[in-house]
């Protein structure tokens, strides 16, 4: 899933990274504050598996069995 509410809270992403299962890629964004945008899309090699991050959420393209999801959520 592209984000996490815990307790009604909307958790945001500190790494937004994922590895294609199909071609072994890691599309990673790492975002250096809460406020940080980025306008853009990563895509793996293959062409399966697209990341489109953000600041708060990000969004897998692709389905869920070509990719395993490795983001690491703010502390």
């Amino acid at each position: 899933m592209s984000y996490t509410q815990e307790k009604n809270k909307l958790i945001s992403y500190r790494i937004c990274r994922v590895r294609c299962k199909c071609c072994g890629d890691i599309l990673e964004y790492i975002n250096k504050s809460k406020n940080d945008n980025f306008d853009g899309m990563l895509v793996c090699s293959c062409g399966k598996v697209s990341l489109d991050p953000s600041a708060v959420m990000y969004r897998v393209i692709g389905s869920p069995s070509d990719y395993e999801d490795l983001s690491e959520k703010w502390d």
